[in-house]
């Protein structure tokens, strides 16, 4: 799909697949220890997509997140 468009739908997966990695953030975000610190703050979560222009078989401009205090 990336290879050659159309654009508008790589777009809405790539949207619709950050929502859910939200949802995931979400449930390592509730739960507290004694200290009152989230599983979040002690994670290390690498959060990324392949989506990119495929065409031109290039790894520039991957959306990369690191999230989490760990």
């Amino acid at each position: 799909m990336v290879h050659n468009g159309p654009w508008e739908i790589v777009r809405q997966v790539h949207h619709h697949q950050m929502q859910c990695f939200k949802k995931f953030l979400d449930v390592f975000q509730a739960p507290t220890d004694a200290s009152g610190a989230t599983l979040l703050d002690r994670s290390c979560i690498l959060g990324l997509s392949e989506y990119s222009e495929g065409n031109r078989h290039s790894v520039s401009e991957l959306p990369i997140l690191l999230v989490g205090g760990g």
